[in-house]
């Protein structure tokens, strides 16, 4: 007797059930030294040098390239080094 079964890359999202506070806002204000323009998500790495000088790097996710291009934002609005 054999049993089997039919599974696709698709049938597992890539989503993580995690939790974020939507009541708080963080703002981080650095040099962006790299970004990624691909889907499933947009990637943002920016360098935050505190007061005392040390220096602390953000891993930075947004949204899809489709819907960054729906409110106006596309690859050309970030250089690397800018502010």
């Amino acid at each position: 007797m054999s049993i089997g079964g039919v599974a696709s890359s698709g049938s597992f999202a890539h989503h993580a059930f995690v939790d974020f506070d939507r009541s708080r806002v963080i703002e981080i204000e650095g040099e962006l030294t790299d970004f990624i323009w691909r889907n499933p998500h947009v990637r943002f790495s920016v360098r935050q040098t505190g007061a005392d000088g040390t220096a602390d790097v953000w891993a930075i996710e947004g949204p899809s390239m489709s819907i960054m291009s729906r409110i106006g934002i596309g690859p050309v609005d970030f250089e690397k080094g800018q502010q």
